[in-house]
């Protein structure tokens, strides 16, 4: 598959699309520089306005465990676009592993106010999980 979206990217270089999905499929092979290079290039396409890029920008940086560009990512990505209530639930798991339980308690409410949904899909995150054992 990752053939395919490096041959996408090659013949349709201007294609957005193409660079994101090749980013998903690096972060699956877990080569977390490469999908970030491959965002990167759909984040230039696109202006720096676009926020599942910097959503994906910000889970590969989560997956290296460099939270505080995570961070930065998901922040950005929240303001593009304030009402997407998963790029709240990324950026609470990442104050979580960042040790800002009260913090990601308030994310991860407003998640849920954002989209009752989420709760449900909440309950299969390690971070929120390992958040309820905590004072």
């Amino acid at each position: 598959a990752l053939a395919c979206y490096d041959r996408a990217t090659k013949l349709h270089p201007g294609s957005t699309n193409a660079w994101l999905m090749k980013s998903l499929m690096l972060m699956e092979l877990g080569t977390y520089q490469e999908a970030i290079d491959s965002v990167n290039q759909a984040l230039k396409l696109e202006g720096g306005q676009l926020g599942i890029g910097w959503a994906c920008k910000g889970d590969a940086y989560f997956r290296m465990g460099r939270l505080s560009k995570a961070e930065k990512c998901f922040t950005k990505a929240l303001s593009l676009e304030p009402q997407y209530p998963f790029y709240l639930v990324l950026l609470g798991c990442t104050y979580v592993r960042m040790g800002q339980h009260d913090i990601a308690r308030k994310i991860f409410s407003k998640a849920q106010l954002l989209d009752p949904g989420v709760s449900q899909y909440l309950t299969s995150v390690d971070e929120f999980k390992a958040l309820q054992g905590v004072g």
